[in-house]
């Protein structure tokens, strides 16, 4: 009789280390995920992980080197990770100095259980840059995402592309 409990314990104990296990997995996958990268003349760069899941507002920083020809793309992907479907109104627009200078969308995204949604959005950034804008001097334009009650705030400081090796500095302002 012994022997049987000791083997009840042992399959509780295993049973409360799965369920353990399982909880860390869902809640590290499961729910609505934002991802955004910007492609600049280093190549496309990740603005940050678990975009979305940080709180109602969002910073994040980029620096990105702009080819000659002045257009970065811009990409956001909204991933759901749940088993049932998700709606909400998506917005994103660019911003300098507190002012819109451009809306890139605007509308509702309705996903399907565990589908994704993505947005390519080129911005030319001789539009909005002043004309002394040149070889040493940065041009800031801030991309906002509102999606839901989340905003994500993504400070993009361009520079233009002088030939030279530049590093991309990825800040995390939570």
């Amino acid at each position: 009789m012994g022997k049987t409990h000791r083997n009840l314990y042992l399959f509780l104990a295993l049973a409360c280390l799965l369920g353990i296990v399982l909880v860390f997995v869902f809640d590290g996958y499961m729910g609505v995920r934002d991802s955004v990268w910007v492609t600049g003349v280093d190549g496309e760069r990740s603005v940050g992980d678990d975009l979305g899941r940080g709180g109602e507002h969002q910073y994040y920083s980029l620096e990105v080197e702009v080819p000659a020809d002045g257009e970065i793309n811009i990409r956001y992907e909204l991933e759901n990770r749940c088993f049932r479907g998700y709606t909400e109104d998506v917005r994103a627009i660019i911003r300098h100095e507190n002012m819109t200078v451009a809306e890139l969308t605007s509308g509702v995204v309705s996903l399907s259980p565990l589908a994704a949604e993505g947005f390519l959005w080129t911005v030319d950034v001789d539009e909005y840059a002043p004309a002394e804008w040149g070889v040493n001097r940065y041009y800031s334009l801030m991309l906002i995402i509102y999606r839901g009650g989340t905003d994500i705030n993504v400070s993009l400081s361009l520079i233009p592309h002088t030939g030279m090796n530049t590093s991309v500095l990825i800040d995390d302002w939570r």
